[in-house]
């Protein structure tokens, strides 16, 4: 009896793209072509000329760690309030220099922010900069986060942080 299972003889002339094993150098070359168009992509989202809207910045910058970090001034100075001293304005909170090391393994603000319940709440401090104060349900800042506009892009260049005991 003849076997009712039929086969496709038909094969593609072109090498299918889930098959496709680029080497080494191909790799390479693509990582390099990728960083390349998102160095000008990023270049062309601000110019003095045409400045970036805060919010469209905000909403990427604490949502996506790699811009984040391409977007901050490294090493960033962070200033620290332990106990009610930030409620005080204390005269000499602890400043601390973040390394990029150490910079790089922080999370996402968006996600630090759902994980500690923070709200953000946006400040014009003067025509080129912003505060951003991450606030809990008491409204209580936790942390504040100082940007400024840089030649028509906006970079974070100071943390302020209120650390409980």
């Amino acid at each position: 009896m003849p076997s009712l299972v039929l086969k496709d003889t038909h094969r593609p002339s072109a090498p299918r793209l889930a098959s496709f094993k680029p080497g080494r150098a191909c790799r390479h070359a693509l990582a390099l072509l990728v960083l390349c168009a998102a160095g000008a992509a990023q270049a062309s989202e601000c110019s003095t000329a045409k400045p970036e809207p805060f919010e469209d910045f905000y909403s990427r910058f604490s949502a996506d760690t790699a811009f984040a970090q391409s977007r901050t001034v490294l090493p960033l100075l962070t200033r620290r309030w332990y106990d009610d001293d930030w409620l005080e304005y204390a005269d000499e909170p602890e400043t601390v220099w973040v390394a990029r090391e150490a910079y790089v393994q922080r999370p996402s603000v968006a996600s630090e922010s759902r994980a500690r319940h923070l709200a953000p709440v946006i400040k014009p401090v003067a025509a080129n900069a912003v505060s951003v104060e991450l606030r809990d349900a008491r409204y209580s800042a936790s942390q504040a986060l100082f940007f400024k506009l840089d030649g028509g892009c906006w970079r974070l260049w100071r943390v302020d942080e209120y650390v409980a005991w």
